[in-house]
């Protein structure tokens, strides 16, 4: 007999203490088996897989500084910095169009 706390009918032996850590561990297996094995397993050990990566990064920034260099024109330039003059003349022809728009 099951009660409403286990959402249905369970037989008594699935109750008892002493085989929950292994009904645990088979829903856990069955929950993983239903996962679709998202950890993936390409068969290297850790220092293995760090050396891969590592190859393949310093090949992506050898590629990305290749691309740099061969194609300046096209690198975002830095906004050039207005002179004090320039700024003192843009600042003070806003204040009087604001003025103006006032009036």
């Amino acid at each position: 007999f099951g009660g409403s706390r286990t959402g249905g009918w369970l037989p008594c032996a699935a109750m008892t203490r002493g085989n929950q850590r292994d009904v645990d561990r088979q829903r856990a297996a069955n929950r993983a088996a239903r996962a679709g094995g998202s950890k993936k397993d390409d068969g290297l050990t850790p220092q293995q897989r760090n050396e891969r990566d590592a190859k393949a990064m310093a090949e992506k920034l050898a590629k990305k500084k290749a691309a740099a260099g061969a194609q300046p024109s096209e690198a975002k330039a830095a906004p050039k910095a207005k002179k004090a003059s320039e700024t003192k003349d843009d600042v003070s022809a806003l204040l009087s169009e604001g003025l103006k728009k006032k009036k």
